[in-house]
């Protein structure tokens, strides 16, 4: 997420410094083009948020409630790196994604 706001910032630096305003058939500025980059990605990064902390409390849900000879035959590193790494992918993969599609 940094080095996005870090793009659109270099971008709309070197709008300001070139003199790109408003741009000749009447479409908005940079500014414009750049707030509402940002809210979209704010948009797409609280929506991971919200999907790895379901994801995450549907996980804990099912490993709690699961029967016990799943706990008994299941090594507990093997549920962690696989919690880990199904939350990883909603945090970064599926974000991105979605970011993506609203470009």
């Amino acid at each position: 997420m940094a080095m996005q706001l870090l793009g659109m910032f270099k971008d709309y630096y070197l709008a300001r410094q070139l003199g790109s305003g408003a741009a000749p058939d009447g479409a908005p500025g940079a500014g414009t083009g750049t707030a509402v980059s940002t809210l979209a990605l704010l948009w797409a990064y609280a929506g991971g948020l919200r999907s790895a902390q379901a994801l995450h409390e549907r996980l804990v849900e099912a490993v709690v409630y699961a029967a016990p000879r799943f706990l008994d035959t299941t090594p507990i590193g093997r549920i962690m790196v696989r919690f880990a790494k199904d939350v990883q992918v909603v945090d970064e993969d599926i974000t991105e994604i979605l970011f993506s599609c609203i470009r």
